[in-house]
């Protein structure tokens, strides 16, 4: 039997439209996509993390400190058509897709999941998280309602269009694992409206019927999504304990 061997990419752009070159930003002292990339490396289960980049001031960053980057086309519709790119070249059975703008994410998180991707049957799982009141009417927040059995049967942004009862509704991670054949075959199908309007990546997967597994993580009080969201994050690496002894880790 083949030896599982899991590699994470980090898909990374300097063109996000609402904050534009936030993946370079400095929080404390070391650039986002640096704290993303320091965390996931310290991750006991896995083989390789590999930043997937279309733009040469990254790639000069990453290689500055002595991490894996690989350049690709500048036209991709999202991160993840941007990794799949990226699966082509590499050896791989499993592919986990980490979010430039999780600064926060845990190492442990990182190998629970992987943990349990390893252990299931299904072939595709993204990480949710508990939900706050403030989080439930930001539309920058991507939403997620979840079934019986644990399966993602929905993404939204807006919370007023799509519920009126909080029940099952939870936030969703910057972080989704495959198999990588799955992935590579579900960037064979066509975009889905939905996917397209929504601007949500997972909504390829569930317009097709695929089954999509959460994974219910602790997470972090914050993605970086607007300039805002670096006050939580720099309010959780002084204040959290935990983070500041990753934090001094990586540094």
């Amino acid at each position: 039997m083949t030896k599982n061997k899991i590699i994470i990419i980090i898909p990374a752009r300097l063109k996000s439209s609402r904050f534009p070159n936030k993946i370079l930003v400095n929080i404390c002292g070391i650039p986002m996509i640096e704290h993303v990339r320091r965390r996931a490396l310290m991750s006991k289960n896995i083989d390789k993390v590999i930043v997937a980049t279309p733009d040469k001031k990254i790639e000069d960053l990453i290689k500055k400190n002595n991490g894996l980057v690989i350049r690709t086309y500048k036209n991709h519709i999202n991160g993840t058509s941007r990794v799949a790119e990226v699966c082509k070249k590499i050896n791989s059975s499993h592919v986990v897709i980490l979010q430039g703008d999780e600064p926060l994410i845990r190492p442990k998180e990182i190998d629970l999941f992987i943990s349990k991707i390893l252990n299931s049957r299904s072939n595709i799982f993204n990480c949710i998280g508990k939900i706050d009141d403030l989080e439930l009417y930001d539309e920058s927040v991507v939403k997620v309602k979840i079934n019986r059995n644990s399966n993602i049967i929905d993404c939204f942004r807006n919370y007023y269009k799509n519920t009126k009862k909080k029940k099952n509704i939870y936030k969703l991670f910057g972080m989704i694992g495959f198999k990588k054949n799955t992935l590579l075959d579900l960037m064979k199908l066509k975009s889905s409206k939905n996917e397209i309007n929504l601007k949500i990546e997972q909504m390829r997967i569930i317009d097709n019927k695929l089954t999509l597994k959460s994974f219910l993580i602790k997470g972090s009080g914050a993605s970086v999504n607007y300039i805002k969201d670096l006050k939580i994050v720099n309010r959780e690496l002084k204040n959290d304990k935990s983070q500041k002894k990753i934090l001094n880790k990586i540094r």
